[in-house]
């Protein structure tokens, strides 16, 4: 299944952001990012693959 196909499936973004912002998200392309804040107000982005799975290393690392 294509991801795409596993974003769409149970409306779970449509129902999140609505139908119009679901399909910019979903065909205009977009980086999956997994961003963490921790209690003290740390910020940190790291990538996420296709598979749903972070990025290690600094190939993962992300800038806003």
């Amino acid at each position: 299944m294509r991801l795409v196909d596993r974003i769409r499936s149970g409306n779970r973004l449509i129902n999140a952001v609505g139908e119009g912002l679901a399909e910019d998200i979903l065909w205009q392309g977009y980086e999956r990012v997994l961003v963490k804040v921790t209690p003290d107000g740390n910020v940190t982005y790291q990538l996420i693959d296709s598979n749903g799975y972070v990025i290690t290393g600094s190939s993962g690392v992300f800038n806003p």
